[in-house]
């Protein structure tokens, strides 16, 4: 496969990924935004309800990007994950994790511009 082929095939695949990503984000916020708006309940429960549903829907997101890098790896040739075992499901949702982590994690890590309380970093722009 040369390699301009591989890189948009790749691209392709990226481009669906985020797509359904950013929908799913979408769809589940917006039935999380009218359900917990006709809940009667106040605070913590709501809260938690909120934090479980995104905690399952970063879960399912992981796994959608395990099947795509699987799918990349067995159907196109594009790249691999090394290693001295044959690879199952659980070894490219481990990939996926371990990608998906430290790139979203790194948006909360960023040195702010300002510290508005000396234990929290916290900057208003």
């Amino acid at each position: 496969m040369s390699t301009a082929y591989g890189i948009a095939i790749i691209s392709l695949v990226a481009g669906v990924l985020a797509t359904l990503i950013v929908f799913l984000h979408y769809e589940v916020l917006n039935l999380l935004s009218r359900m917990l708006a006709r809940l009667t309940w106040l605070g913590r429960p709501r809260i938690a309800i909120l934090f479980g549903t995104l905690l399952v829907v970063h879960i399912v997101e992981i796994w959608i990007f395990a099947m795509g890098f699987m799918f990349a790896e067995w159907h196109g040739g594009l790249g691999q994950i090394g290693g001295g075992h044959k690879h199952g499901i659980l070894d490219y949702v481990y990939f996926s994790s371990m990608t998906l982590l430290p790139s979203v994690t790194a948006i909360w890590s960023q040195p702010a511009p300002c510290d508005f309380l000396p234990q929290w970093r916290l900057c208003l722009d």
